[in-house]
């Protein structure tokens, strides 16, 4: 293969044969005890997580030490095939090589190669080894002690969300630090203060540091077989067979009785099947509860259609008047506050909004830095903040005034269980943070509508 530097030997997922061709005759015995083992490896992820291990049954393995001019100090993939380092093989415990196939398998899973396209490649590897060694933890809890990159916040996010933050530290030098109005600079409570915190003792690592530890399972991006970048086309296609891949997979997983329903199916449903962007599903609920002024006798509502009604749609008044309650608890990053300011004002434009009030909040409402914005005014991006969180507090402030809002969006990473009554008007809540349930613990608001924030895919 023009892809395969020096001396290589390949395991067919069809037939499950292997060629050592280009193997030296004395070490053929030893490249197929290390087919064994990867046999073995694939059979043990099968049997404990379905999905990676029906993906690891489906793509060629090759072992070698050199892949598309790129050095495998472990292992890696392109989407296509694993390719093992006979240096792993040689050197790491059996348990810690299967853990290397299942995540290598995840990247596949996720459409790791596809998803880094105009990113920068290193930080996509890290950012990504975040993210797949959280759904791994529970089976591989050494691999924290083997030195691969995990940290409690990441796990649960997607690649691009843990890039986006790993970039912007990154140019600040890393460290978290809120500014505002010259009241604070914390590094927070809940997140990462370099981009290897999380890793025992959560020291800060530097970049070359965290590359290291991307390397003992890197992806590279999809490519022709020579190296050369993929034609538009040639990546869409590819693209499209892949997910097609997946969902078959899925499909797979499912009728053999492996449904998690949890932080997996997640993940994998988001690149299979991507949902509505989040800013226009926030456009969407600030359009829908505006204000009622009348009724449209030329037009049904189709919501009552659905159910055999035929009734005059609602006019709504393009004066919608809307509360807004940012977190600026220790948890909530400046860069997520930014992001959502820059958002609301691409919404309020297509809305055309009358005001907005907005209520910087923690566990009270910072009177003092509460904001009214008419129209024409730009939305205010910095606030000072500190301490934990409460919603109850943001709600008790909006029902005590006299004229309450037609709708709350409440911007926020879900750090609290504290969301008081229900109010009587609609709530969205705009999350940083992903919105899990298990069986003890759920951060999903009792009520309202969650649209969780990320950055696109590309």
């Amino acid at each position: 293969m023009k892809a395969i530097e020096g001396e290589y030997a390949i395991m067919s997922s069809k037939t499950f044969g292997c060629d050592y061709s280009n193997v030296e005759p004395y070490k053929v015995k030893i490249f197929r005890s290390y087919f064994n083992q990867i046999k073995k490896a694939r059979t043990n992820i099968l049997k404990y997580e379905s999905f990676a291990g029906s993906v690891s049954m489906n793509v060629d393995f090759i072992i070698a030490n050199k892949y598309k001019g790129i050095e495998i100090p472990t292992a890696c993939t392109d989407g296509n095939v694993i390719i093992i380092s006979p240096n792993l093989m040689e050197e790491k415990f059996f348990i810690e090589i299967q853990a290397t196939i299942e995540h290598e398998s995840w990247h596949i899973g996720l459409l790791h190669p596809f998803r880094a396209k105009g990113r920068d490649h290193k930080l996509c590897n890290i950012a990504a080894d975040y993210s797949v060694n959280g759904l791994m933890l529970a089976r591989y809890p050494d691999i924290v002690k083997w030195g691969w990159l995990y940290d409690e916040k990441f796990s649960k996010m997607s690649m691009e969300a843990v890039y986006e933050i790993l970039k912007k530290k990154k140019k600040k030098g890393g460290g978290r630090s809120r500014e505002g109005n010259g009241e604070e600079k914390s590094k927070g409570d809940g997140g990462c203060e370099g981009e290897g915190e999380g890793e025992g003792e959560g020291e800060e690592k530097n970049d070359s540091d965290n590359w290291k530890n991307a390397e003992h399972g890197q992806f590279i991006e999809a490519t022709n077989d020579d190296g050369s970048p993929l034609s538009k086309d040639q990546f869409n296609k590819s693209l499209e067979e892949h997910k097609e891949f997946i969902s078959i997979t899925k499909s797979i997983s499912k009728s053999c009785g492996f449904e998690s329903g949890g932080e997996r199916d997640r993940h994998i449903d988001k690149v299979i099947s991507p949902k509505i962007n989040w800013e226009v599903l926030i456009s969407r609920f600030v359009s829908k509860h505006g204000r009622r002024i009348g009724m449209n006798p030329m037009k049904f509502s189709r919501q009552k259609i659905k159910h055999g009604i035929y009734y005059p749609d609602d006019i709504k008044s393009g004066d919608v008047n809307l509360g807004m309650g940012f977190d600026v608890s220790s948890s909530m990053d400046k860069d997520s506050l930014d992001l959502l300011a820059s958002c609301m004002e691409n919404i309020r434009r297509r809305n055309n909004i009358k005001t907005i009030t907005i209520l910087p909040f923690n566990t009270r409402v910072i009177k003092n830095s509460i904001k009214i914005v008419k129209k024409g005014e730009k939305i205010p991006k910095t606030f000072s903040g500190w301490g934990g969180t409460r919603f109850s507090p943001v709600f008790n402030w909006f029902n005590e005034q006299k004229k309450k809002p037609d709708m709350v969006i409440i911007f926020t990473d879900l750090g609290s269980s504290d969301y008081g009554k229900k109010p009587d008007y609609p709530v969205m809540w705009a999350s940083s943070y992903p919105v899990v349930s298990y069986t003890s613990y759920t951060n999903k608001p009792p009520f309202g509508n969650v649209v969780e924030i990320e950055p696109r895919q590309t």
